[in-house]
């Protein structure tokens, strides 16, 4: 039987065992799952070096200039249930990426409680300095008025060093959570349509809100049996349904060698044919690239859990004069991470299930 998919996370239906799903298609052989493959962009051989261990990664169609875009498949010798335990809880957030803090929001409310562990270090007045003297431009993502409030704090603390005062690095760290707390509330009220742009100088501004949007066009291609978490994600909060979570978490994490702040709307659909299904996205990122859309789709077989990762990352960095360059040498150091990091993944499940090392 050759099967052919429609794009997107389709394939994985391919991929199910057929006692997952009451109405699947019998099981399709090999050469159907290399076809799979090769339509993902993946060469034929992937589907060996895949079920052999390796993490393999492609690029994607790319939707803008500043968008970099990859996809990651990977088998782990875990349970989906495994996986998802992790990805509730954010301990996927310790594998990798140079995450320093992070915390689970709580589902309630936001309130000032929920970032209360978030803020700059004393080792850290390098970024409180320059803060306090801030401008438009792409050293933070900052709104308009997000920088008018930290330049009032930076009049009020004038000559002031933060390395010798603790309470002007306090009082950045005040302004900054009250900053993530408005765009956290304003996300969880209005989603994507509530997010406030990045100002540039002058007429120039990034807009997270519609590289997101883009993002999500681009990898909102699951079949009719799949679109609820995909209708959730694209419409929330308007929309969602009972098997469908919602988690939100704040990161502080090392981007280019800097302290970042980052907030992130993680969904997840642990279905009963034993499917999970997650997308995340990174709503707000203090600098470096300016929004972060993740994609995620994993499946049981008799070896363990395959992942399959969609990755699609917006930053100015790579967009104007030479992108072609930036976007090859930006989108390969990015699948590099991905896949040292998915290989770290890997080890901690498998030693978490017992089949590792």
């Amino acid at each position: 039987m050759r099967t052919r998919m429609v794009g997107g996370l389709a394939f994985i239906l391919a991929l199910t065992p057929t006692s997952a799903l009451s109405a699947a298609p019998t099981a399709p052989a090999p050469t159907d799952l290399e076809e799979i493959m090769v339509y993902l962009g993946f060469n034929r051989d992937d589907l060996g070096k895949l079920m052999d261990g390796k993490v393999i990664s492609t690029r994607l169609k790319e939707g803008s200039d500043k968008e970099l875009a990859v996809s990651v498949a990977l088998l782990v010798r875990a349970t989906v249930d495994e996986v998802a335990e992790m990805a509730r809880s954010g301990k996927t957030f310790e594998v990798g990426r140079d995450v320093l803090a992070y915390h689970h929001i709580s589902p309630g409310p936001p309130t000032e409680g929920d970032l209360a562990g978030l803020g700059y270090s004393a080792a850290e007045t390098s970024e409180v300095s320059k803060l306090l003297k801030v401008r438009a431009g792409s050293v933070f993502n900052l709104s308009a008025a997000e920088i008018d409030r930290l330049q009032e704090i930076g009049r009020q603390h004038k000559g002031k060093n933060p390395r010798q005062d603790p309470a002007v690095g306090e009082a950045v760290n005040a302004a900054v959570r009250s900053i993530l707390l408005e765009r956290y509330r304003a996300y969880r009220e209005g989603g994507l349509a509530a997010i406030a742009p990045y100002h540039r100088g002058g007429k120039t501004k990034a807009e997270p809100a519609k590289e997101l949007s883009l993002a999500f066009k681009e990898d909102a291609v699951l079949p009719d049996s799949l679109k609820a978490i995909e209708r959730a994600f694209g419409s929330f909060p308007q929309e969602g349904a009972d098997d469908i979570e919602n988690h939100f978490f704040w990161i502080k994490q090392k981007v280019q060698n800097r302290p970042t702040f980052i907030l992130t709307h993680r969904m997840l659909q642990q279905r009963a044919d034993g499917m999970l299904l997650g997308a995340e996205r990174q709503f707000y990122v203090g600098q470096s690239y300016n929004s972060l859309q993740i994609v995620v789709g994993c499946v049981p077989v008799e070896q363990g859990t395959i992942m399959f990762y969609r990755n699609r990352t917006s930053t100015d960095q790579v967009a104007g004069f030479g992108s072609g360059l930036k976007h090859g040498i930006g989108r390969g150091q990015m699948a590099d991470t991905i896949v040292k990091d998915f290989k770290a993944l890997r080890k901690v499940l498998e030693k978490k299930s017992g089949t590792g090392e």
